[in-house]
């Protein structure tokens, strides 16, 4: 790439060479992307097994209706932001595992 643009004689050959460059570094990225993709689909499947499926979606279950409950009243009760974004994020971190177990349980 460096020589290439140091070769160049105009901007036509100098953007020729940059969009080479970009298609190469593009084309790495799409594998490193497809190999992290293809292990964490496998990942997730390893671990849908081991949590015993059923029974352990259920208490994720439990514990998302729990903080949603929690949220709710702390919304209504005079408590801190910061508090009620730590809640927040619990929830959001409950719900993402939740999505992933169902997900994982469709595909198994």
């Amino acid at each position: 790439m460096k020589k290439k643009w140091q070769t160049a004689k105009d901007g036509k050959q100098k953007t020729a060479a940059l969009v080479e460059a970009s298609e190469r570094i593009l084309q790495d990225l799409n594998r490193v992307i497809g190999r992290a993709t293809n292990e964490l689909e496998q990942l997730v499947g390893d671990y849908a097994k081991l949590s015993l499926s059923g029974s352990f979606s259920a208490q994720v279950g439990s514990a998302v209706r729990l903080l949603e409950q929690n949220y709710a009243v702390l919304e209504k009760k005079d408590v801190g932001p910061e508090q009620l974004q730590r809640v927040k994020r619990s929830l959001d971190h409950m719900q993402r595992k939740q999505s992933l177990l169902n997900k994982t349980g469709e595909r198994v």
